[in-house]
């Protein structure tokens, strides 16, 4: 069967609107129901007589994601069988892939990496709470639908505590960049396998590379066995060294070093938004934070001392200015007393200055232009300049995108200013 070959067909009760893509087992295909109206998205197991040992598997995908309830993951419906096609019908998710996305802006905004990688990050905890593993990670199966919610898809290769034994002792299943050590030597995985994958989808994130690659199948395995990478800051050297302890511990190539469990994981994400710094190594940040400390006395004696010194220069010239003002005011020629106009100017045009504040636009769905007053003045992620008090009207435009229009009032407490775009129909 050619790829988007059911495009137009009747599956069901469903009518297959869209082809949305291919993979090992089959197709998937926006779809309508043909009497509810409700638009779901239909995978469909096209290599079902070729392979009967797929059918199993997909059985075994579609048992486990209809045990999930998350507002994280998307959400099962049914399970047909059409023209002897089994068929899963899931809820459809509009929007980008977290890969589309990462392609498009390159390396991702901070708040934005910390709010999908939470979201993802809860939804695995999920899985695992509930005894199973995900087993294929990675930034082509999450989405963030058009008002920006995350959702985790795929669950072809999950393995639950009642799945049957589906690949052979040695086998390696996944994909490779996002395995884990212990899966490259054909180990089993368990739940800290795919904490080393959340590892990799967060350098991902805030890199725009994977951490593992290389040209042959033997380097890049090899890498990944010795848990060698470049550090992601070598790509964003503005990423916070709290991001890069995370990063770290989720790739400790010993399982037993890594973090055990995702709570352990948002409660670093958790230190990391209160601007606080997860511990990966307590001996070390003893150290450092003994080190900081004797840097911090030495900073603040030196402030000391400089500031004792300028108070007393100070003190000296205020004496001699003192000794040498004229007993009198100057007088100007209609005999009133001169002003210090200048300084009046002054403080006005510090005041002014300083009512302006600098914030910053975002768009969810990437790269978006941004247009002030009908001109363009940037695209997103875009600094803009406003006023206090003053009313912001904008225009984000990007292709494929309705134009979204913005209008606020400064707010003193808020620098970053994030929008959701929404696709044209």
């Amino acid at each position: 069967m050619r790829n988007g070959e059911l495009l137009n067909a009747k599956v069901g009760e469903y009518r297959m609107l869209d082809f949305l893509g291919a993979g090992g087992m089959g197709e998937v295909y926006r779809a309508v129901h043909a009497k509810l109206g409700r638009v779901v998205a239909v995978k469909v197991m096209t290599q079902a007589q070729r392979n009967p040992r797929l059918i199993e598997r997909f059985h075994n995908e579609a048992q486990i994601q209809a045990r999930l309830q998350h507002p994280r993951i998307a959400t099962l419906f049914d399970f047909i069988e059409a023209n002897g096609m089994p068929c899963i019908v899931m809820e459809y998710v509009d929007g980008e892939t977290l890969d589309e996305r990462i392609r498009a802006c390159g390396v991702l905004p901070l708040e934005e990496t910390l709010h999908i990688f939470r979201a993802v990050v809860e939804a695995i905890g999920y899985l695992h709470e509930n005894g199973i593993v995900h087993r294929d990670i990675k930034s082509n199966n999450i989405k963030i639908n058009s008002r920006g919610e995350v959702k985790l898809l795929d669950f072809g290769i999950a393995k639950s505590d009642a799945s049957p034994q589906l690949t052979a002792t040695g086998d390696v299943i996944g994909t490779l960049q996002y395995l884990s050590p212990e899966q490259i030597k054909g180990g089993g995985a368990d739940p800290r396998s795919d904490i080393w994958a959340l590892g990799v989808l967060l350098y991902e994130m805030v890199s725009g590379q994977v951490p593992f690659n290389a040209t042959t199948l033997g380097r890049l395995c090899d890498s990944i066995m010795k848990s060698e990478y470049l550090s992601p800051s070598t790509y964003n050297p503005s990423l916070p060294k709290a991001v890069e302890a995370i990063i770290k511990r989720c790739l400790k190539k010993n399982p037993e070093a890594r973090y055990q469990t995702t709570e352990e994981i948002l409660k670093d994400l958790s230190a990391l938004q209160r601007n606080e710094t997860p511990a990966e190594d307590s001996q070390s940040n003893k150290a450092e934070a003994r080190s900081r400390d004797s840097l911090n006395w030495l900073r603040r004696s030196w402030q000391l001392v400089t500031a004792s010194a300028l108070a007393l220069l100070a003190i000296a010239v205020l004496a001699y200015v003192v000794s040498h003002l004229p007993l009198d005011p100057p007088v100007n020629t209609n005999g009133n007393v001169a002003t210090a106009a200048s300084k009046k100017t002054g403080n006005s045009a510090s005041h002014t200055e300083s009512s302006f504040k600098t914030v910053r636009i975002n768009a969810l769905e990437g790269k978006a232009e941004v247009y002030q007053n009908g001109a363009l003045v940037g695209q997103t992620p875009c600094d803009i300049k406003v006023a206090s008090g003053e009313k912001v009207n904008l225009v984000l435009k990007r292709n494929g995108f309705e134009d979204k229009k913005v209008d606020f009032l400064l707010n003193e407490n808020q620098e970053d200013y994030t929008y959701t775009l929404s696709r044209k129909e």
